[in-house]
């Protein structure tokens, strides 16, 4: 039987829950912790989702070959959202990051690896509540492993990925 293409993008791996005492943020960091680790035995790191609801997360393996499948896929991302009252999206990619002082106008999908951009594990999290932010773990691939370089945190403008998730006034800061 033949999956359709919502199913092929999104597929639920597993559950885990969070410990006592552990908040949002925590949690993040110890998804970023675990990717650097993936990142640094398996040489790749595959995109994931994860859905926090009250003290569970939802870990959701996602899947895209182009810009337009990643905009589906990343919508269907909210719509589980929403059907479960997640309280947050965390989103896990491997993506090719810019300058500050990029001119976002010049932007065009694969612009960035074309242009030998510097790689990263980017982790994002937002929520209807909540302050969107960021974490970016830039990298380079090298003969005898990945090196990394100082981790950057800021707090996102604009959640593009996750269109009527993030609240522009979260109600807790």
């Amino acid at each position: 039987m033949k999956r359709n293409a919502d199913e092929q993008a999104i597929e639920m791996m597993f559950e885990f829950e969070v410990a006592d005492g552990e908040d949002l943020r925590q949690v993040a960091f110890n998804i970023l912790n675990i990717a650097r680790e993936n990142l640094e035995n398996d040489g790749y790191l595959e995109p994931a989702v994860f859905l926090v609801r009250d003290q569970m997360v939802s870990v959701y393996r996602i899947a895209f070959q182009d810009e337009r499948e990643k905009a589906l896929a990343y919508g269907k991302v909210v719509q589980i959202a929403k059907q479960q009252k997640a309280q947050a999206i965390i989103t896990l990619n491997d993506a090719f990051v810019g300058k500050p002082d990029d001119d976002p106008d010049s932007y065009y999908p694969g612009k960035l690896e074309a242009e030998g951009a510097d790689e990263a594990i980017v982790l994002t999290v937002s929520g209807p509540a909540i302050p969107s932010w960021c974490l970016q773990l830039p990298y380079k691939n090298k003969a005898d492993g990945v090196e990394f370089s100082e981790l950057e945190e800021a707090k996102a403008q604009e959640m593009g990925l996750l269109p009527g998730w993030a609240s522009e006034r979260p109600q807790v800061h």
